[in-house]
């Protein structure tokens, strides 16, 4: 059975991402470092985004985003390969993109969350021919 979506954890870590882009502190309150560590995090959570929807443009016009509405998700083994990547590697990659003791209070514990969501996440999401549960349902791989 083909899994539709990103299975349960990809909402999540979603509505993580959007917090993050939404609701970093505002500027008066920040210091110079701070204001520039909270950049960055927000280009790397616009990169992952845009990569995301890009590969499930469904998602994408969920969310709003209607760049992609002429496209559907591909469903192919291969494809959910290459989205299981992309959340190992952006995972990988978070640590490396942003100094979190820099970050503002907001910014600092939307990137804990986004973190500890993808972790989650990216254990239960194995292809290896063992079951796993999307949305509700049991699929086997």
């Amino acid at each position: 059975m083909s899994r539709r979506g990103g299975g349960p954890m990809r909402p999540r870590l979603t509505c993580v991402l959007l917090a993050a882009l939404l609701g970093t502190a505002p500027a008066h309150a920040q210091g110079e470092r701070e204001r520039d560590e909270d950049a960055k995090l927000e280009a790397f959570f616009r990169d992952y985004l845009d990569a995301w929807f890009r590969a499930e443009p469904l998602a994408a016009t969920r969310l709003g985003d209607h760049r992609f509405d002429d496209r559907l998700d591909d469903l192919s083994a291969g494809a959910r390969e290459a989205r299981d990547a992309l959340d190992r590697e952006t995972l990988a990659a978070l640590a490396a993109a942003v100094d979190p003791a820099a970050l503002s209070p907001t910014a600092g514990s939307t990137a804990r969350s986004s973190s500890t969501t993808s972790r989650a996440r990216s254990g239960s999401t194995s292809t290896s021919g063992r079951s796993r549960t999307t949305r509700g349902s049991t699929a086997i791989t």
